[in-house]
C-alpha cells in the first residue's frame, strides 16, 4: 500500500531532514551527513533485499535513537567549534527540529511493538539472500512467492547459462548452497536455517529439486 510506502520514505528521510537544517560547519556536517546517509542506505537496501535482512528488524528500530544520538552528538560538536547559535528573529529553527525528533522518537517507540508483534507472527516471505547471488554459469529464470495465512514460500528456478544439463546445474548449486550460504543439504537435499538475532527469529526450509529447465529451490518460511 502507498500508505506504508509513504511512511517509510517519512521514517528515512526524518534524520537526515533534520540534520540539513542544524548543521553549520563543512567537516562536522559532512561527517554526520555521510554516517545519516549511510546507515539510511542500508535501511532501504536491506527493503529492497539488495543485503542480507537476517537482523532486519534491529536495523529498522535501531535507526531512529541512533540517528538522533548522532545528530545531537554532532550539534554538539559544532557547538564547541563555532559557539552559541546566533539567535532568530522570527523562527526558532534548532528548538523546531528539537521537537521534531522528540515526536520522530516518540512515534517510533510507539510504533515499535506493533511492528515486532507484526513481524513475529505474521507470514513472511523468506529473502533470496539465502540463495543470492549465484556463481559463474548459473542464472536465475524465474522468482516467484506464495502466501497463505500461515506461511509464505518463495520459488526459485536456476538454470545453466551455457545450456547445461539440469542434472550439472542441481550439482552445482547445490555446492554453492552449502559452501556460500553455509546450507546443510542432506541426501534428501532438504535443510533448514535459523534467521533473525536478538528481537526476531524465524526459520527457512530449502528444498532443493530437479527441473527440466534446471534446478529449482523452494524457501519455505516458519516460525518456531
Amino acid at each position: 500500500m502507498w500508505i506504508w510506502t509513504l511512511l517509510g520514505i517519512v521514517f528515512v528521510a526524518v534524520p537526515l531532514g533534520c540534520w540539513a537544517v542544524l548543521l553549520r560547519t563543512a567537516v562536522v556536517g559532512s561527517v554526520v551527513g555521510a554516517l545519516l546517509l549511510t546507515y539510511a542506505a542500508v535501511v532501504v537496501a536491506m527493503h529492497l533485499e539488495w543485503i542480507p535482512d537476517e537482523i532486519q528488524a534491529e536495523v529498522y528500530l535501531a535507526y531512529a535513537p541512533l540517528t538522533v544520538a548522532l545528530i545531537a552528538l554532532g550539534t554538539l560538536t559544532e557547538g564547541r567549534l563555532r559557539g552559541k547559535r546566533p539567535s532568530k528573529v522570527y523562527v526558532d529553527m534548532p528548538g523546531a527540529v528539537v521537537t521534531a525528533l522528540c515526536v520522530y522518537l516518540a512515534a517510533t517507540a510507539l510504533a515499535a511493538p506493533g511492528y515486532l508483534m507484526f513481524q513475529s507472527y505474521d507470514s513472511f516471505v523468506p529473502s533470496s539472500t539465502s540463495v543470492l547471488p549465484l556463481p559463474g554459469g548459473l542464472t536465475v529464470l524465474s522468482d516467484t512467492t506464495e502466501c497463505t495465512t500461515d506461511s509464505c514460500d518463495r520459488y526459485l528456478v536456476i538454470g545453466g547459462t551455457h545450456g547445461q544439463p539440469p542434472d550439472q546445474v542441481v550439482l552445482r548449486l547445490k555446492a554453492h548452497l552449502i559452501s556460500a550460504h553455509g546450507w546443510q543439504l542432506g541426501p534428501s537435499d532438504t535443510a533448514q536455517q535459523r534467521f533473525g538475532w536478538l528481537l526476531i527469529h524465524h526459520q527457512v526450509r530449502l528444498t532443493l529439486t530437479s527441473t527440466d529447465q534446471g534446478a529449482r529451490v523452494e524457501l519455505d518460511g516458519v516460525y518456531p
